[in-house]
């Protein structure tokens, strides 16, 4: 299970990175993310999460990005919707992919993105945003990715 604390500035040691020398690592399988995050938000996903990405900037974590397991268009589609409305993010982009691969317009590559266009979660914290993927599994072909940034810090 992953749980961590991101409610101030994260640092390395916030997500116990375990790789000193990368400034990029992976963390899978991941059965669970519980991420406290700035503003009393909170960001809990149980067994559809697959895997945990998160990158640095020296000792600073710049992203932290939750993929779900793949899975039916439709399925990826709910999930997109209730993990962007936790956020409050737009959810047009994903009503119009669902709508492009239901009518056979979208392909199975087509994907859905979602943003907070810039605003972030209190003054110092992430700017989350969203997106329906491709996963390469014709039987599963589409994931979830959620996308929280934080702006690098400038010397």
């Amino acid at each position: 299970m992953i749980d961590w604390d991101l409610s101030e500035r994260p640092t390395v040691d916030d997500v116990d990175w375990p790789k000193p020398d990368q400034s990029v690592v992976e963390f899978e399988p991941v059965d669970s993310v519980a991420l406290k995050l700035p503003e009393g938000l909170e960001f809990r996903a149980g067994e559809i999460v697959k895997r945990v990405f998160v990158e640095r900037e020296d000792d600073r974590v710049t992203l932290v990005r939750v993929h779900s397991d793949p899975s039916e268009p439709e399925d990826a589609y709910r999930v997109a919707r209730e993990w962007a409305g936790r956020f409050d993010l737009p959810l047009e982009p994903l009503d119009k992919w669902i709508r492009e691969r239901r009518s056979g317009a979208g392909d199975e590559r087509s994907k859905a993105l979602t943003t907070a266009r810039g605003e972030t979660i209190g003054p110092q914290g992430p700017a989350p945003s969203l997106e329906i993927l491709y996963s390469f599994d014709r039987e599963r072909p589409s994931y979830v990715s959620l996308a929280l940034f934080w702006k690098p810090a400038r010397s």
